[in-house]
């Protein structure tokens, strides 16, 4: 915990003193309250990597579509693209509807992050 705080005020001095609460997570932690060291879902393993049974279109079975985190990697970033790379293989991605859905993301992102001053620096 010691070592990210000094990390942290090397780069932003500002901040010493400013820090009102701290936690700090490991796959000790986990361990502890999980009883497991990984909190995601399938071992990041290269086994897993390579299985060509793990696919987003499920072979012999019209219609299904498999999405989430297992399909690439682990971790919150990597959902919302396979979400985005699964509606493209339900949708196609040559379809009208796709890129509607794509540039209505795209614009409500764009304006969050242009005009939305929630997450703006006080001091810039």
């Amino acid at each position: 915990e010691q070592l990210l705080k000094n990390a942290l005020f090397r780069h932003f001095p500002q901040l010493q003193g400013k820090i009102s609460y701290i936690d700090v997570g490991t796959p000790q932690s986990n361990e502890h309250y999980l009883g497991r060291t990984s909190s995601y879902g399938l071992d990041q393993s290269v086994d897993r990597f390579l299985d060509p049974t793990l696919r987003i279109a499920v072979p012999g079975l019209s219609g299904l579509y498999l999405t989430g985190q297992d399909l690439i990697c682990d971790g919150v970033f990597p959902q919302p693209i396979v979400a985005w790379i699964t509606l493209s293989k339900v949708l196609g991605v040559t379809s009208p509807d796709f890129w509607l859905l794509f540039c209505d993301f795209a614009l409500s992102v764009g304006r969050r992050v242009l005009f939305d001053r929630t997450y703006a620096p006080k001091n810039p």
